[in-house]
């Protein structure tokens, strides 16, 4: 089982990595194959994630790294981790500008399905859920 968790980048570096991506393109329409080492950051920087991957007939898993579609991690012993919760959490964001004249807040409950270890000292995050229902309905499966 693959849970890709979260993008390795934040969502403005990705926004950039977008950026790059396009003028690495046309770099590479005008110029030819010698700038395309440009696209490819761009392509590494948007498509990059975090991950866990769970190998139940081998009783391991991976926690990942993902770039260019490859998992880099280290495998370890899924005994590890004997402990599945729900965690509800509240997500808090604000936004505000440098003169204080313009803010925003949210808050949003989400519940995080989490793997724990023996002593709940490690947690381990497979999926993030705004539907609590839906979030139990998957740590029974």
């Amino acid at each position: 089982m693959n849970f890709k968790v979260t993008n390795f980048f934040p969502p403005m570096t990705r926004i950039l990595g977008v950026l790059i991506l396009v003028i690495g393109i046309v770099g590479v329409i005008t110029n030819g194959l010698q700038v395309i080492f440009i696209p490819l950051i761009g392509f590494a920087i948007i498509f990059s994630s975090k991950g866990v991957l769970i190998d139940v007939a081998e009783n391991k898993l991976k926690e990942y790294n993902s770039f260019f579609f490859i998992k880099f991690g280290k495998w370890q012993n899924l005994e590890h981790f004997p402990h599945i919760t729900v965690l509800e959490i509240t997500e808090k964001t604000s936004v505000s500008s440098h003169t204080t004249l313009v803010s925003a807040s949210s808050r949003n409950m989400v519940y995080r399905i989490t793997l724990l270890s023996k002593s709940h000292y490690h947690k381990l995050l497979l999926q993030q859920l705004t539907d609590k229902e839906k979030a139990y309905q998957e740590t029974e499966n």
